[in-house]
């Protein structure tokens, strides 16, 4: 069998569809907590230091780091950007084309994931928010089955 999954360029990408559900790079919920904790330790335990430093992180982060997609959920497809470090490149892996999946969760860097196609091929991607990869893959695998 012929699998149609594989890495390209971003700008070779299918067009025109929105995705269902992304990833991105910047998580803006944690980074508001931060922040809502250091204006909580200014104002009622007037903690100056620490405040700061909460502060300072949060709004740091939320300026001036560049929010990226990391990847990207479809119907028929996911796509994982930045393969190896490369900003153009991404992977396209067509649903359909996965034999098996799982998750290698890492305690000291980011977990990978491990994909094993129809035609016997594999492959390792790095991935971030373990639960929301977890999630979508257990999702439209079993919408697939289904088909």
């Amino acid at each position: 069998m012929q699998v149609r999954s594989k890495k390209l360029k971003v700008w070779n990408l299918p067009q025109g569809k929105h995705y269902n559900e992304c990833i991105n790079s910047k998580p803006y919920e944690i980074l508001l907590i931060i922040l809502a904790l250091g204006l909580v330790a200014l104002l009622y335990y007037q903690s100056l230091l620490i405040s700061l430093i909460l502060i300072s992180f949060a709004l740091y982060h939320l300026c001036f780091i560049k929010n990226q997609r990391l990847v990207e959920f479809f119907d028929d497809y996911v796509i994982f950007y930045h393969i190896n470090s490369i900003k153009d490149e991404c992977f396209l892996i067509f649903w359909k084309d996965i034999e098996h999946w799982e998750l290698e969760i890492s305690k000291t860097s980011l977990d990978t994931l491990k994909v094993s196609f129809k035609d016997g091929s594999k492959t390792e991607l790095t991935c971030v928010h373990r639960s929301k990869i977890e999630k979508n893959f257990k999702k439209y695998l079993s919408l697939q089955n289904q088909k």
